[in-house]
């Protein structure tokens, strides 16, 4: 069985291969049981996360986000819209926080990352 495109480079109906889509997890799809485990693992060995572009509406990213926060964590979200339990994600941090307890920031990725980049150690 072969994957056959027309001229124009687009899956052809001759074609045997089966059904062709993209190596990623659609939403509303289950994750690998091994990518999760890595996941988590990863998680478990970090001493603090940083959540860039996403609204964690997907249970997958949420959970480790979660994770992270029951592990005490700080976490870290950029992202311009609203995000799935970040009141949970916050909760307990004081107004005196200068960021390495917790931040939120409702700014555009590009304007953000490259000052965060020139403060890694």
């Amino acid at each position: 069985s072969t994957v056959q495109v027309d001229a124009d480079g687009a899956w052809s109906q001759l074609s045997t291969a089966g059904v062709l889509k993209p190596a990623v997890v659609m939403f509303g799809e289950s994750i690998a049981a091994s990518v999760k485990t890595a996941a988590e693992e990863a998680i478990d060995r970090a001493n603090r996360i940083l959540v860039i572009g996403s609204s964690l509406a997907t249970y997958s990213a949420w959970r480790l986000v979660k994770r992270a926060k029951e592990r005490e964590m700080p976490i870290g979200v950029l992202n311009m819209g609203g995000v799935r339990g970040e009141d949970g994600f916050f909760t307990g941090l004081t107004v005196d926080n200068d960021g390495s307890a917790g931040v939120r920031c409702s700014e555009s990725a590009d304007k953000v990352l490259p000052e965060v980049v020139r403060n890694l150690p």
